[in-house]
């Protein structure tokens, strides 16, 4: 809108630089035609450079001379009439004027207009979406769909779990073997995770009730607990897939004491321990872990206790 008001006033400018030789030459001979002895008004069709009063006393006085004397001014009048030619100047200036100002303002104004404001819309907004989801999965702890980021925290963790226990017949003094029911273990371990290994210090307890004695004789109902507290260290290699789904292998080995709480029999042996399992990561700092224990002793003890524990458990990394 500037740039048209500019271009107006300079074509304007312009018109008036060029009208206004003609127009004060105009004036200038209008000057001269009025000024002219023999010039008629032709508004008023008289001669306003002749006094009326003499003009009418001459008639008066030569009725007849007034004809003839009147009749040589007509051709004085014939070169008057043939410069005014004004009326033709006139019509110069106004349309020279009249076509510069649409020519100038529609044709520039409209189509810049029109291509610069899609030219400076859509561009910016394309590129915006493709970068951020790039920068989600190393940085954010979960993705935008809400599955959980497959990068997990590399540093110390705490361990928690609990569990189902299985254990094997036990033989006492290689006499007697006593039969157990299924019991439960609950564990802790305190770790550290270098990347795909992973060790830790684990102290566990669980607890099964025996359910019979079998003897040469028969079957004697056994009212008896059996204890099994170990303290482990445990290392861990983790099957790393890339998603939140990482399989682990594992082996440890420690210290155990088993009890029964009414033979009056205590044990302690050497044990190991083998693991299997799966950690489910539900953020770079926390996964579930299901997994699976087998204990047994590596060490001679009066009554040998092979247990296994289906576990589920909760990793927190720091």
């Amino acid at each position: 809108m500037r740039t048209i008001l500019v271009v107006s006033a300079v074509l304007s400018f312009i018109s008036l630089l060029v009208a206004a030789p003609v127009c004060a030459e105009e004036i200038q001979m209008a000057k001269v035609y009025r000024d002219y002895p023999g010039y008629i008004n032709p508004a008023v069709c008289e001669n306003p450079n002749l006094d009326k009063a003499a003009a009418s006393e001459s008639v008066a006085q030569q009725p007849e001379a007034s004809a003839p004397t009147r009749q040589p001014s007509a051709p004085a009048v014939a070169p008057a009439a043939a410069p005014m030619t004004p009326a033709s100047v006139k019509p110069v200036p106004v349309s020279a004027a009249a076509p510069a100002a649409p020519v100038s303002v529609k044709p520039t104004a409209t189509p810049a207009a029109a291509s610069a404001a899609p030219a400076s819309i859509n561009p910016p907004a394309a590129p915006a979406p493709k970068t951020e989801p790039v920068a989600l999965r190393k940085t954010c702890s979960s993705a935008s769909d809400g599955s959980p980021s497959a990068e997990a925290v590399k540093g110390p963790y705490l361990a928690v779990w609990g569990g189902l226990v299985i254990t094997n017949d036990i033989e006492i003094n290689n006499s007697v073997d006593m039969s157990i029911d299924d019991g439960y273990g609950i564990g802790v371990a305190v770790g550290y995770d270098f990347g795909p290994v992973r060790l830790e210090v684990e102290a566990s307890h669980r607890e099964s009730d025996g359910d019979k004695f079998e003897t040469s004789v028969g079957d004697i109902d056994a009212n008896e607990d059996l204890k099994v507290s170990t303290v482990l260290v445990n290392g861990y290699v983790d099957l790393a897939t890339g998603g939140p789904l990482t399989p682990y292998l594992g082996a440890g080995a420690g210290y155990a004491r088993a009890e029964l709480d009414n033979v009056g029999e205590h044990d302690d042996v050497g044990v190991a321990q083998f693991a299997a399992g799966l950690l489910m990561a539900v953020s770079s700092q926390v996964a579930v872990d299901l997994g699976y224990r087998y204990l047994l002793p590596v060490s001679h003890s009066d009554f040998d206790v092979e247990q296994h524990t289906a576990m589920l458990g909760l990793q927190i990394r720091f």
